[in-house]
This record gives C-alpha cells, sequence and structure tokens, in this order.
C-alpha cells in the first residue's frame, strides 16, 4: 500500500461590510458557491453515494441535527503543466451549519477530506471573516501538489466569495 497523510490548512478572508445571516446565507447556495471554483468544468446535483461509503459516513458524523447534505459532482481542469490539464470529478456533500457550510469530498487516487467555511468575526471582534479549515488526505506522492492547489485554488474562492457579496449586498470594502 502507498503511504497516506493527512495535513490541515486553515485561511481567513475579511468580508466587505455585510451581516452575519446574509454571508451564510450565501454560502448555503451551494451552486453559487461551487461555482467560484477557478478550475471548475461541471457542478451538478447528484445521488447520494451507498450509505456505507466513506463520504456518507463522514457527512452523516458532521451532519447537524434535522439537516440532509446536498450530493453534489464536482468536474474541475487541474493544469498539468506542459500536459495540458486532466479532468477530475470529486462526490462532495455539502452541509450547512449556522454559520457556514462543511464540504465533505471524496476524489481518485484516494484523495479525501473536509472543508469547513465559516462565518466569524474578524480580529478584535472588528468585521466578519470566512474562515476556511481543510483537512486532506491522501497519497504521500501526491500531496505537495495537491495542497499547492488547494491554497492557491481556495484563496481565489474565497476572494470571488467576498466580492461577489460585495455586489450581491450593494455594500464597498473598506
Amino acid at each position: 500500500a502507498l503511504p497516506i497523510s493527512t495535513h490541515s490548512l486553515v485561511s481567513e478572508t475579511q468580508l466587505p461590510g455585510v451581516d452575519l445571516q446574509s454571508a451564510v446565507a450565501f454560502l448555503h447556495d451551494h451552486e453559487s458557491f461551487q461555482n467560484f471554483q477557478p478550475l471548475l468544468v461541471e457542478n451538478k446535483v447528484t445521488h447520494s453515494p451507498p450509505a456505507t461509503s466513506w463520504l456518507v459516513t463522514e457527512a452523516t458524523a458532521v451532519c447537524p441535527a434535522g439537516v440532509e447534505p446536498e450530493y453534489r459532482s464536482v468536474t474541475v481542469a487541474v493544469p498539468m503543466g506542459y500536459f495540458g490539464s486532466s479532468s477530475v470529478t470529486t462526490t462532495s456533500a455539502f452541509i450547512d451549519t449556522d454559520d457556514g457550510i462543511i464540504i465533505a469530498f471524496q476524489a481518485p487516487m484516494g484523495l479525501h477530506g473536509r472543508n469547513q467555511w465559516r462565518v466569524i468575526p474578524g480580529e478584535d471582534g472588528v468585521g466578519l471573516v470566512v474562515r476556511e479549515e481543510a483537512r486532506l488526505t491522501g497519497f504521500v506522492l501526491l500531496m505537495p501538489f495537491t495542497l499547492m492547489m488547494e491554497k492557491k485554488t481556495h484563496s481565489e474562492i474565497a476572494a470571488r466569495f467576498s466580492r461577489k457579496l460585495e455586489e450581491r449586498l450593494g455594500t464597498k470594502q473598506g
């Protein structure tokens, strides 16, 4: 068996002058939120995987009472340098929480994990930030590339989320 490793990443992005309810509601718009992914090719609702799958077990474990996960099939075009790009399709469970969203995902080649996006008070209680806490597990040899892509694309997702929220609510970043 190939060696496996798990890594955690945390990032925060300042949100424009918005209220908590509006920011969380925007995270709960699963299709729009996933469409902020810069490498996105396809994003569609899909059926639930088998109840015994890792994804369903993980989603069920973190799902608040009374909330059902929405399963989505998400395809991204991963840049492969001189070789162009390669399409990778993951199955993801989108789980709404009081302060944001949890996205558990299962990708090819043994990569799986969980990203939690939460809207929380900013530093010193000023404004709001969207905080992403990601936990990725996969093959050791693929992890440096995976982490690099995760950092790059997810910082862009957070920036796009903040810009769209600002446009949607007509607020200005201060």
